[in-house]
């Protein structure tokens, strides 16, 4: 299963600000949670079709299961990588997904 994330930051804070906060605490701090499989993070840098994007960031995590990951968020270390987390961004859209190949109809 896996959770992707899309996120706008707060004003005043850039991308290149967020990344050296992910290498240096939020990569670790994922990894640190028992729910967390793999986790990758990148910078939106466009739209298909053109245009500018309302999102900065995204973030795809595999995880063991939502109920996991979001009880991980909860406690430590999860939550200060969760309140860290939420410090930086103004808003987000965060989504759990199931491979169709193991989706029951």
């Amino acid at each position: 299963m896996k959770v992707v994330a899309l996120f706008k930051l707060r004003s005043g804070r850039s991308v290149a600000e967020y990344r050296e906060l992910s290498l240096d605490v939020i990569r670790r701090g994922m990894f640190a949670m028992p729910s967390v499989i793999g986790f990758e993070d990148f910078a939106v840098t466009g739209l298909m079709g053109g245009g500018t994007s309302e999102w900065d960031l995204a973030e795809i995590v595999e995880i063991t299961s939502p109920e996991e990951f979001e009880r991980d968020n909860t406690e430590l270390p999860g939550k200060e990588i969760a309140d860290t987390w939420n410090d930086w961004v103004a808003s987000s859209s965060v989504v759990y997904l199931t491979d169709l190949a193991h989706h029951r109809a």
